[in-house]
């Protein structure tokens, strides 16, 4: 039952902002514009050269410090985030980085946890003094089907994500994980897929390319995982998972902190 509250309550809070933000700053919302800034080279967080990094989600501490949460595996293990991610932990005295790796906030825990392989897509918000990690999770066989330049799913794995919350008193932890998941998959074949999405107005943010602090431009195979970094309520940064794809077909991945304004049109 105690699980079951906290759940609702946490449910009910994220509904309650997201509704309170949509009614109070519904025209500026529809009528918004990113402009993207020159990203300098201490933006571009890779962790270790044995690593792949995947997108990371950010937030300010009480201790003064940027803590980045991010997805991580092993290079040799090729693109293998279905069954071999985990949710790391970077330091930084900016958003804008250069962010040092700290820990691992969530290592394998066994099969027999929904989330005990694979932890993976981390966004991490602050409500009523408590930080709340959502992740997504799974488990299954184990079996890794991925080389480097081979991009092949385990669907064991991918058939058995959920989305899961940790929560901690503070972003260097200790984080509590819970052994049943926020939202699990519907038994109803006839359920909603998502929710109702709208388009907005100004949908482009950016082309697969970022700026560089020389003016040069650096073309992208992919530019995903879009998460806000505000500070002080003001949005200052987009972190975004990014690659390129060398002659091998091999991707080297990394995560980057996005200077951004935002336009209002009117």
């Amino acid at each position: 039952m105690t699980k079951l509250i906290f759940y609702s309550y946490l449910l009910i809070s994220c509904a309650n902002k997201v509704s309170e933000n949509i009614n109070t700053k519904k025209n500026i919302y529809n009528d918004i514009t990113l402009e993207l800034g020159k990203v300098s080279d201490f933006s571009n967080f890779t962790d270790t050269d044995n690593i792949t990094v995947w997108g990371g989600s950010a937030i300010k501490g009480e201790d003064g410090l940027y803590h980045m949460f991010y997805s991580r595996w092993k290079k040799n293990l090729g693109w293998a985030w279905v069954t071999h991610s985990e949710i790391a932990h970077a330091v930084s005295t900016s958003p804008f980085g250069p962010f040092k790796h700290k820990d691992v906030v969530f290592p394998r825990r066994g099969a027999e946890y929904w989330d005990g392989l694979c932890t993976h897509n981390p966004t991490t918000h602050k409500f009523e003094g408590k930080y709340y990690l959502y992740y997504m999770g799974n488990t299954g066989d184990d079996v890794n089907p991925c080389v480097p330049g081979k991009i092949e799913y385990n669907w064991t794995h991918r058939n058995n994500q959920r989305i899961g919350v940790a929560v901690a008193d503070n972003p260097n932890g200790p984080w509590k994980r819970f052994d049943e998941p926020l939202i699990d998959a519907s038994e109803d074949e006839n359920a909603l897929d998502g929710f109702d999405w709208k388009l907005s107005k100004n949908p482009l943010v950016s082309k697969l390319e970022i700026t560089k602090q020389d003016g040069s431009i650096q073309k992208l195979k992919h530019l995903e995982r879009p998460q806000m970094f505000f500070e002080n309520g003001k949005p200052i940064a987009l972190f975004c998972a990014a690659d390129t794809l060398d002659t091998k077909g091999v991707l080297h991945s990394w995560n980057v902190q996005i200077p951004i304004k935002i336009l209002n049109n009117k």
